[in-house]
């Protein structure tokens, strides 16, 4: 199952949304790894966003919770912001 472009921009702006960035980008695309930074709990609190939003999709109703929390984890794998250095560096 492929997403929309307009499903897509979706996701993409809640993303932004949520690091303070407009949405559409004003110079062309961010860098997820220099452009804004996130903490584990906000990463989470954005997959639960994800999860819901994604179980709302006509096309995806009918997978099972656990494989959209998969593909959910691939999309902000790929297009999540980075661990910001300070929460890192708390862990250690």
């Amino acid at each position: 199952m492929n997403l929309t472009k307009a499903q897509f921009a979706r996701i993409e702006k809640e993303l932004c949304r949520r690091v303070n960035l407009p949405y559409p980008p004003p110079n062309g695309p961010y860098d997820v790894s220099k452009d804004a930074t996130w903490t584990e709990a906000e990463e989470a609190d954005f997959k639960i966003w994800l999860v819901k939003y994604l179980r709302k999709i006509p096309g995806l109703k009918l997978m099972r919770k656990t494989a959209i929390e998969n593909w959910a984890g691939w999309i902000i794998f790929d297009l999540g912001w980075k661990i910001s250095e300070r929460e890192l560096c708390k862990k250690k």
